[in-house]
Formats: C-alpha cells, structure tokens, sequence
C-alpha cells in the first residue's frame, strides 16, 4: 500500500513541477517564469491612457444566461491585465484583482498590449499580443481571431483609486 502512495504523491509532483504558470493569491495566472517582449526597461508613459481607470468592451458575451464584458486596466509603471465582470454588478477593487496579467507600450497614438494567456483545460500558458490605437478615450484594437475586426474599449472612470501592480 505504501508504494501506491508513494506513486501516486510523484505523478502528483511531476505533473504540478510541468505546469508554468500559477494562480496567484491576488487573482489571476502568473507565468513562473516571466518572458514578455514588451519589457520594463523599454517601457515609457504615454499620458493618453488613464491609468486610474478601465478601459472597457463595448461588446457584451453571452454565456445562457450570464453576460460578462472585458476590460483592460493599465498602470504607469507598463503593467496591465485583462478580466471581466458581470455588467449588472458594481466595480468593487476586488472586481479589479488581476485576471490575465500583461505588459504594454504606447507611443503617440499605437499601443501594444501583451497579455500572459492560459488554458486551465491543457494546462499551457502562452502569450498573446495585440496592437491597437488610442482615440480619445477609447482603445480600438485589431481583433485576434477575425481579420479585418476590431475590438472598441471606451475609458470607464471609477469611484475608488485602483490597487497598484506588483509583478
């Protein structure tokens, strides 16, 4: 019986020790071993994104009966992270925990965001990047799936000062 455990415990650990990410307390999914392009040291702010705001779609996804809109939020020092939350609830600070975080870049009116991607079911992580332009309060970004479409973000102020970033 002993074995069986013993087993059992090291497939276990193998198969924790492949995966290269992790969920972090905070909230999100963190690559143990960050590789984003868009680095710290190239990083410079660009005064047209509000970073004491959100940046949010103006689509709407239906799941049945549950509705989810995503939003982008960026800080000064070029980190970002994607989530979504249901658009009948409040934005509360713990609605704006971390979902996919990432890194980003503007100059004049391009952005470049990079987001650290994961799929829970294959256990992979992988980073996915997207370009867009800054209008006004609103980011339009080409779309990843659908050549020739894009995704519109409109700025959406808060009431409360956002957490600050930490990775």
């Amino acid at each position: 019986m002993a074995w069986k455990k013993l087993l059992t415990g090291s497939v276990f650990l193998l198969s924790i020790s492949c995966v290269s990410f992790y969920q972090h307390p905070e909230g999100g999914f963190r690559p143990k071993k960050p590789k984003f392009s868009v680095t710290k040291n190239d990083f410079s702010f660009n005064t047209k994104i509000d970073t004491l705001a959100i940046y949010v779609n103006i689509d709407t996804l239906k799941y049945g009966q549950n509705e989810s809109v995503y939003f982008y939020k960026f800080f000064n020092n070029g980190n970002c992270f994607l989530k979504s939350f249901d658009p009948k609830t409040k934005l509360t600070k713990t609605v704006l925990k971390p979902g996919f975080i990432g890194r980003y870049q503007s100059n004049n009116n391009g952005i470049e965001i990079e987001i650290y991607n994961v799929n829970v079911r294959t256990q992979s992580g992988n980073y996915e990047m997207q370009k867009g332009t800054i209008k006004g309060d609103s980011l339009i970004l080409e779309n990843q799936f659908i050549t020739g479409k894009h995704d519109v973000f409109v700025k959406q102020t808060l009431d409360f000062v956002p957490l600050s970033s930490n990775w």
